[in-house]
């Protein structure tokens, strides 16, 4: 468990720095820690959760959120904004109901109110003859509310009763409350009960009641209109007052008089405090009531109450609601789908530029970036457990290849590549690809030397094999350089140094096997290093020297012009010889501008001699793939004055094999201005007669090795004979370089050889030199001895 909490900690540091890439490969990165099961659970749990929080850090995820708050605050906003105006037109809607209810109650009371009064009067100025019983039975009053018209006298009992003009029995109503205000009150005033249940009806009435005066103003009973309860708002019933809705009267006391709607069965009931939605007192509360408007009764101890119908209840204002929440759920849904799919696209995204950071997007090997995370690790480890070989692996061959073919058969190439080093490996290697067609894989070993060995023979020979690609096959090999953590470096960039040190070494003795590093090749790169820094500055401290060797027409018998050969005089090193500094300055690219120079200084030099004589100028095939030698040369003549004819550019085969057209069309153009052109070294390369017939070459140079071999073997007469005669058949010429006993010089005579260089006529010497020997005589006329003094 240790080991897992350990890993976990590793793999969340590597993560959170950014070394995690979110996309699969084809084969796990090895990891240099502790693995299993726990660990592998970890690390996709790791995984999994990083890749979330990645998701959900993106900025689209936190607009998406922030449009959906949006949408439900617009539905609220909406929604509240329409309970608003409910409510506003509620409040307004129980404000006219109100006015019109008080208005029809302050009429009614008005009536009644007349109507006590009229009987009263009616009593008062009727014959004797004339009973209460006769004038209720007239009905004076006419309004359709009253329930009845009873007539209390002063002890109590009931006289008359529109409902019972004559009572058979006697009825005592001076306990109630009409009766007992209007006795012990001094003032003549009309007055309204509270609601109460007829003993005669056995309904819900309000008692409307005046006194009756006697003589001298003496209490003679009380006239009493009772007005049906129910009926006195039964008239607003049509108004569809909905749930919640109602219309109370209210007297002073708090007590309701009479309702309709929500209020019809609190009749008697004290009612609550204006502006409140709950109806107290005894029974079930009413709904809640979103307006209540009150109005005072003119003329009358009486107020009105108006509840507007709670409308934000119905089916239409839920619906709006419902709509709005509905739209804002939808557009959230949307809003939703859209969020993940730009996340989910964005995450893609950038998990692809993580993987493309750590994986070559052709092959899906690791790359280099990732190649030294994992070396820096294994470095990070204690010395003992480094047990681990580096091998950096170059394909031979692939340029052509992919130059000949075209890019996507080279894609594919690389892609075989890659599945065959990934099935020669095991999983706990990396395979890495460096770029181009270069390859590295990190080899945990067991075994050292004799395991990373194994390998490279095992690479080499199935990289060798063919790869078949569609109805092609494509038949490369492979060039290995290998290092050691533990014997080799200190660190990750010592051990790509140490392999690559190794690679160099391996091409250099021969593509297609392998070499292991070893501290020589460090010195032999420190020596490069240091003749390719001295050579980025000998020609401005004037370091470099040409020197002339001199070449003899040996059927004329003198010479005929000189090779201009490059040294190099070092401060403090001495004289440099061009092996070891010509191949530098190819590799570091310095080669043209050096070229460049030698075809000025040489032009110049050459210029100045009287006779006049011609120069032979060497070409390193670089120069006529980074540069255009025609333009040089051109250049070169313009400035120095010397005639075309006089200047020979000298080549080697592996200019013509390079990039033979580009090399073609410069040599023509030097041939069209009059510049002589010789092949070097000829017999020693491929020596493809077609050169001959393509290319406009004028001599043909016979290597040293056929001309040292003359008068020791009978072969090396017949190839010399061979070149001359197919130099004649080809209207060149034929040199033979070397030339240094009067034997070769007899036998080149004796096989017909035109022209010829070697120590036997000169050494290489400075310009001064030849300046001075002008006028030396031939070499045939005895003067020898002279010659090699003074060209030593």
């Amino acid at each position: 468990m240790a080991t897992a909490w350990k890993t976990l900690v590793r793999l969340l540091l590597r993560r959170f720095a950014g070394s995690a890439s979110a996309a699969p490969t084809l084969r796990p990165t090895p990891s240099p820690g502790p693995s299993g099961p726990v660990a592998r659970a970890i690390e996709r749990l790791c995984a999994s959760a990083l890749n979330l929080a990645r998701l959900l850090r993106q900025s689209v995820v936190a607009f998406g959120a922030a449009l959906i708050v949006s949408f439900w605050v617009a539905a609220f906003t909406l929604a509240y904004q329409d309970s608003a105006a409910l409510h506003f037109q509620t409040k307004r809607d129980a404000g006219n109901l109100a006015l019109v209810f008080e208005q029809s109650v302050a009429h009614t009371v008005h009536d009644i109110d007349r109507g006590l009064l009229f009987l009263r009067w009616a009593r008062e100025h009727a014959p004797t003859s004339v009973t209460w019983s006769d004038i209720l039975a007239t009905d004076f009053v006419s309004n359709r509310e009253v329930a009845q018209t009873t007539v209390i006298g002063p002890d109590g009992y009931m006289v008359a009763s529109s409902a019972m003009l004559r009572p058979p029995t006697p009825t005592y109503l001076g306990d109630r409350e009409d009766f007992r205000v209007q006795r012990d009150r001094a003032e003549d005033e009309l007055f309204i009960s509270k609601s109460l249940i007829g003993r005669a009806s056995g309904n819900w009435s309000v008692q409307f009641s005046r006194k009756l005066l006697g003589p001298g103003g003496k209490f003679a009973g009380v006239v009493v209109i009772s007005l049906d309860a129910v009926r006195l708002a039964r008239n607003y019933d049509d108004l569809n007052l909905g749930p919640g809705g109602g219309l109370a009267l209210v007297g002073e006391d708090g007590d309701l008089r009479a309702g309709a709607g929500v209020f019809a069965n609190r009749i008697g009931k004290p009612f609550q405090a204006p502006g409140r939605a709950v109806l107290v007192g005894g029974g079930d509360e009413a709904p809640p009531l979103p307006a209540i408007a009150e109005r005072r009764v003119e003329g009358a101890p009486l107020s009105v109450v108006a509840a507007a119908p709670n409308d934000a209840n119905n089916e239409r204002w839920i619906a709006r609601r419902h709509a709005y929440y509905l739209a804002a759920l939808a557009a959230s849904v949307i809003a939703v789908l859209a969020t993940v799919a730009v996340a989910l696209r964005r995450h893609r995204s950038e998990a692809r530029i993580l993987y493309l950071a750590r994986y070559d997007s052709l092959t899906n090997l690791a790359n280099r970036r990732q190649l030294g995370e994992h070396l820096d690790a294994l470095f990070a480890a204690p010395p003992r457990e480094r047990a681990y070989a580096l091998h950096i692996v170059d394909l031979d061959r692939f340029k052509f290849i992919n130059d000949t073919h075209g890019h996507p058969f080279g894609d594919m190439l690389l892609k075989g590549v890659a599945d065959r080093l990934l099935a020669i490996t095991r999983p706990s290697d990396l395979v890495v690809r460096l770029g181009g067609d270069e390859f590295a894989i990190v080899q945990s070993l067991r075994f050292a030397r004799l395991e990373a060995q194994a390998l490279a023979q095992r690479l080499c020979r199935e990289l060798a094999e063919p790869f078949e690609i569609g109805a092609m096959k494509a038949v490369i090999g492979a060039t290995i350089g290998i290092s050691f953590a533990m014997e080799d470096a200190h660190s990750a960039s010592e051990l790509l140094k140490a392999a690559d040190l190794a690679l160099y070494a391996a091409k250099s003795d021969d593509r297609g096997g392998f070499r292991f590093y070893d501290a020589s090749m460090t010195r032999a790169a420190h020596e490069r290093t240091d003749i390719e820094n001295g050579l980025r500055y000998a020609i401005e401290n004037d370091e470099l020297r040409l020197f002339y060797q001199p070449i003899v027409s040996l059927t004329e018998q003198k010479t005929i012009g000189y090779e201009a050969l490059i040294r190099w005089i070092r401060p403090e090193h001495g004289m440099v010889s061009p092996a070891d500094f010509i191949p530098v300055a190819e590799e570091a690219g310095l080669i043209v501008k050096i070229g460049d120079w030698v075809l000025q200084r040489a032009c110049a030099d050459i210029a100045a001699l009287r006779p006049q004589m011609r120069v032979a100028v060497n070409c390193s095939p670089l120069q006529f793939e980074l540069s255009n030698v025609a333009a040089s040369v051109q250049a070169a003549l313009a400035k120095s004055g010397l005639a075309p004819e006089r200047l020979e550019i000298e080549i080697t085969e592996s200019a013509l094999m390079k990039n033979n057209q580009r090399v073609l069309d410069q040599l023509t153009r030097l041939r069209a201005i009059g510049v002589r052109v010789s092949m070097d070294d000829f017999g020693t390369g491929f020596s493809s007669l077609s050169y001959l017939e393509r290319f406009p070459i004028t001599t043909i140079k016979i290597d040293r090795s056929f001309v040292k071999k003359l008068g020791e073997r009978d072969g090396a007469r017949a190839t010399i004979r061979a070149i001359i005669e197919l130099a004649s058949a080809h209207n060149m010429t034929a040199l033979a370089e070397g030339v240094e006993t009067e034997r070769q010089l007899a036998a080149l005579v004796e096989l017909g050889c035109v022209h010829a260089q070697g120590y036997l006529f000169g050494h290489p010497r400075p310009i001064y030199e030849v300046w001075q020997a002008q006028g030396f005589p031939s070499f045939w006329q005895g003067e020898t001895r002279r010659l090699r003094e003074r060209s030593a």
